[in-house]
C-alpha cells in the first residue's frame, strides 16, 4: 500500500510544471543549506516545523536586500511574494516528508507564517501610502493619452 500511495507522489512530481520544480528546488536547497549552518541535530537536520520555517524566512529571507539590487540605490528589501514563494517551496518539502512518513510534524504555515505575511502586506501598503503612490495607475482609470492605446 505504501507502495501505491509512493508512486501517486512520484507521478505528481513528475507532472508539475519545470518552472515550479526548479524554482522550489533552489529555495529548497537554500532551506537545507541554511538548516546546515544551524548545525541542527543530524536525525531532524532538514525537518520541516512551523518554528523552523519562521526562523529561516526571518532570518535569511525577509530582513535580506533585494538579490538583484544594484549598489549604490536605495535599500530595497524582497516583496510579499518572494516570501510567498519561499513558503510554497519549504511547504513543499514538508509535504514530501509526510509523503514519506518522516515527518509527523503539524502544517509549517502556522500562525507566526501568517502573522509575518500579514506583517509584510501591512508594510508595503504603508509604504506606498507614504509615498503617495497613484493606486489608479495602469487601470481604465488612469485614461488614454493615445489613439493607439484605445484599441490594445
Amino acid at each position: 500500500m505504501d507502495l501505491s500511495i509512493s508512486r501517486t507522489y512520484d507521478k505528481t512530481s513528475q507532472n508539475r510544471p519545470a518552472n515550479t520544480s526548479r524554482a522550489y528546488k533552489g529555495r529548497q536547497d537554500e532551506f537545507k543549506k541554511w538548516c546546515e549552518e544551524k548545525g541542527f541535530p543530524l536525525e531532524s537536520r532538514y525537518t520541516v516545523t512551523g518554528p523552523k520555517l519562521h526562523f529561516f524566512l526571518e532570518e535569511r529571507i525577509l530582513n535580506q536586500p533585494h538579490k538583484r539590487q544594484k549598489s549604490g540605490t536605495v535599500l530595497k528589501r524582497v516583496g510579499v511574494a518572494t516570501l510567498e514563494a519561499y513558503i510554497a517551496a519549504v511547504t513543499d518539502l514538508y509535504q514530501q516528508q509526510v509523503a514519506l512518513r518522516v515527518n509527523s510534524h503539524g502544517h509549517p504555515r502556522t500562525d507566526a507564517i501568517k502573522e509575518m505575511l500579514r506583517n509584510a502586506n501591512y508594510e508595503v501598503a504603508q509604504k506606498k501610502r507614504n509615498e503617495y503612490v497613484d493606486r489608479g495607475i495602469g487601470t481604465h482609470l488612469d485614461g488614454y493619452s493615445t489613439v493607439e492605446q484605445v484599441y490594445i
